[in-house]
């Protein structure tokens, strides 16, 4: 459907390594374009593919990343349907033509509209998509002889959201571009597409993530990169670098800077889960922010509930979630445990606004150390079934969630 026109609302959902250029009999099962079926092994060998291509299960990730959800694509289709009826039901009554046939098509889709359900629909669309010509227009029609028609006028990002959750996680998509690549819209020699004065479209750029300090970045995007590296693309993290400090309370204060200063990304600052931040997070929460910031903490650990701890009281087992989870309780057991025990955390100062005492994991240099090395391991030889990567996942997933929630396109002047 795209030759010279923008196509980048979709090209955005798919990343620079998943760009194929086939020639061929390898181009072939892709060329849509090329009535394959009717040609000879000679003709076949001039046939060339220019297409992004990755599984659904991908797509679907990123998409929860923007804010491309099925609740918001559930919401848009819920409004659009009843402009829709409401449109039907004045034509109804109005006598748009006296064409009797068009009249009783009209009613039968504000029949069919009224009662039609979110889950209902999308059996119809998969119905639709499971028929033998897979090669479907999106014109429009009736609803009646294509249910794709209900979204009409929606975000066709929405859409293909939809579409997706209608086909199997492992599903591969193919956007093909190889009339776009004809018309020169296309550097050969870079795996990029050539957007030039068309690139302000962009309406989802990647989401900035505010952590407490550079090791807090680089655990996380060290986990993005083993457990979702089709992800790793689409999101930032603050150059610490550049800055000098870390902590909770620096990051307040440049959470409190970009809000002031009107930054139209999507910005997620996520804290430990301890007394610290619980401190420096006092009165302020998402209510006092602009709606494309959001504020979170590391989640609960179940493990954590009864942890090891050492202080003025001696050793004992304690609930640590919301006291002393900061980043190194996500890494995993593996680098927690010292001789198959774990390691204690230790209780610090006592923070005045909440009462509560700031704890730290004993030997922390050591466990970001170990993690470091588990990191490497992983990124040569795959994620090891000794490894456990538990505490990161259910961090990483949280963090997708959290961003999910947050506006994907920010209304920006020109």
């Amino acid at each position: 459907m795209f030759k010279n026109e923008s196509y980048w609302s979709f090209g955005e959902l798919f990343s620079s390594d998943e760009l194929i250029h086939l020639k061929g009999k390898a181009a072939a099962p892709y060329a849509t374009n090329w009535p394959v079926e009717e040609m000879d092994d000679e003709e076949i060998e001039d046939i060339v593919v220019y297409a992004y291509r990755a599984r659904v299960s991908a797509l679907k990730d990123r998409m929860e990343l923007m804010g491309l959800t099925k609740d918001l694509a559930k919401k848009v289709l819920h409004e659009l349907v009843e402009e829709q009826i409401a449109s039907n039901a004045d034509m109804i009554k109005g006598h748009f033509t006296r064409d009797k046939s068009i009249l009783k098509k009209i009613k039968a889709e504000n029949d069919y509209l009224s009662k039609m359900t979110y889950d209902g629909w999308c059996r119809d669309v998969k119905a639709w998509l499971d028929t033998p010509d897979r090669n479907h227009t999106f014109a429009r029609g009736s609803v009646l002889e294509n249910p794709l028609v209900a979204f009409d006028y929606g975000d066709e990002r929405l859409l293909f959201r939809i579409i997706l959750d209608q086909l199997t996680e492992d599903e591969t998509i193919v956007l093909d571009l190889s009339e776009v690549y004809q018309g020169g819209w296309v550097k050969e020699d870079e795996r990029k597409l050539n957007y030039t004065e068309e690139a302000f479209i962009k309406d989802a750029s990647p989401p900035i993530i505010i952590t407490e300090g550079v090791f807090d970045a680089y655990a996380i995007k060290a986990a993005i990169k083993v457990l979702k590296p089709h992800l790793y693309e689409y999101v930032r993290f603050l150059d610490y670098d550049q800055k000098n400090d870390g902590g909770a309370s620096a990051s307040v204060r440049l959470l409190r800077s970009l809000a002031a200063a009107g930054v139209s990304n999507r910005v997620l600052a996520i804290f430990d889960n301890d007394t610290s931040a619980h401190e420096e997070l006092h009165g302020l929460d998402d209510s006092s922010l602009p709606e494309n910031f959001k504020i979170a903490l590391y989640p609960d650990l179940e493990f954590a509930k009864s942890y090891p701890t050492e202080g003025a009281q001696g050793r004992k087992l304690m609930n640590v979630n919301g006291l002393a989870c900061s980043i190194e309780m996500f890494l995993g057991h593996d680098v927690l445990k010292d001789n198959e025990q774990f390691r204690p955390v230790s209780w610090k100062n006592r923070m005045p606004r909440t009462g509560q005492y700031q704890g730290e994991i004993s030997g922390k240099s050591e466990v970001q150390k170990l993690y470091r090395d588990k990191v490497k391991l992983a990124l040569k030889n795959g994620a090891q079934k000794s490894q456990d990567w538990s505490g990161m996942e259910l961090l990483v997933g949280n963090i997708v969630k959290k961003l999910s929630t947050l506006p994907f396109s920010v209304p920006r002047d020109f």
